[in-house]
């Protein structure tokens, strides 16, 4: 019973609200709120007074970091975070693929930018003294003063020579003094047994027989830059092939250019010495009636389905089945007037680079055969 009683007494004690307690605002303190100065971008509204704002403390001057005088711009600023972030996200010991090198520039291994100097097709030099010596100089009179050096992008405008092409015509209008010719342009890359200048004769390897029994305007390549020089009025005599141990000789990247040449090339010439090795591929006999109508078959397939390739042109010039014909390019005149007129207009490029040195019986002979 008694702690009944007591369970009672205290639930009626808890039933009961306390009181509440009234505090009349008259009888508190009156206080100013503290003031403080409105700022840029904040109103005094948005202060709230939960902030905890911390107290400026002024830092002494031997305290401080010593200043520079040069300014920091974002650029440094973005290029220091980003160096910082680089740190923090590598790993220590990075894997070889993730792995940075920095070495100086004259480390890094330099392209030459003639790729195809190891292609240059290199005769015999007692082949090319059989071939030109015998031939009588051609004396240009008057002598040029100056080598006439041009550029493609002229011979098109103006003369309306095809771009990328080994022959092309002067066309007929152009100018008022010159007549519609032939324009042949090798590069010595490719026939380093070229004239070695104006009046002097060579030797052109090629299977272009336009040339054979023409007379041209030759316009020569002689180093990397895309400039041509005007050798004078050649024409072409065919000298008979390269023999297949010449052509054994030469190196792997001659082979292969060469054989890529014929491949690609769509002239006559080259057409029908594919025909003759796809006739023989085939196992047909070589006449002139299945070679044309193997050129013809060639003309309207596309490359990727003529089933020739490489290999199979490389195997023809080695065993001796096709050779590269040899031209013998004399020189027959020289053109004062197509001078006169590329220099009148004004288009010549570094043309006059002094006098020419003369001429002498050897220039057609052994001294144009040092052209390894």
């Amino acid at each position: 019973m008694a702690s009944r009683t007591a369970f009672k007494a205290i639930s009626s004690a808890l039933q009961t609200e306390p009181e509440p307690l009234i505090v009349h605002m008259s009888s508190l303190p009156r206080t100013p709120p503290p003031t403080q100065p409105p700022s840029a971008h904040h109103s005094p509204v948005d202060v709230k007074p939960s902030i905890r704002r911390r107290p400026y403390v002024e830092i002494p001057a031997s305290s401080r970091a010593p200043s520079f005088t040069r300014d920091v711009s974002d650029g440094d600023l973005l290029g220091q975070r980003y160096k910082l972030k680089r740190t923090i996200s590598e790993p220590q010991d990075p894997c070889r693929s993730t792995q940075r090198k920095l070495s100086p520039a004259t480390d890094r291994p330099i392209t030459p930018k003639n790729k195809k100097d190891k292609s240059t097709f290199i005769p015999p030099k007692e082949l090319v003294a059989s071939l030109i010596s015998h031939v009588p100089l051609f004396i240009i009179d008057p002598p040029p003063h100056a080598r006439c050096i041009v550029t493609r992008r002229l011979l098109l405008e103006k003369y309306g020579v095809a771009p990328q092409t080994f022959l092309g015509h002067l066309k007929p209008g152009r100018t008022s003094s010159l007549n519609k010719r032939m324009v042949a342009l090798p590069q010595k890359r490719y026939n380093p047994a070229l004239p070695s200048q104006p009046g002097a004769h060579g030797l052109l390897f090629s299977m272009r027989h336009h040339v054979v029994g023409q007379t041209v305007a030759l316009f020569v390549k002689e180093g990397s830059q895309a400039l041509w020089t005007y050798y004078g009025e050649y024409k072409g005599v065919l000298c008979g092939k390269v023999t297949k141990q010449v052509f054994i000789d030469q190196a792997d990247e001659v082979k292969q250019d060469w054989a890529q040449k014929i491949l690609v090339q769509k002239s006559d010439e080259y057409l029908s010495v594919k025909a003759r090795i796809k006739l023989r591929k085939c196992g047909q006999s070589v006449t002139d009636s299945n070679v044309k109508n193997e050129m013809d078959r060639l003309k309207t397939t596309p490359k990727n389905r003529q089933d020739l390739g490489t290999r199979d042109i490389i195997d023809a010039l080695v065993c001796g089945d096709e050779g590269l014909e040899i031209i013998r390019l004399e020189c027959v005149g020289f053109d004062h007037s197509l001078v006169e007129d590329i220099r009148r207009e004004g288009l010549f490029r570094d043309a006059f680079e002094g006098p020419l040195p003369e001429l002498t019986e050897t220039e057609s002979g052994d001294d144009q055969l040092n052209f390894r």
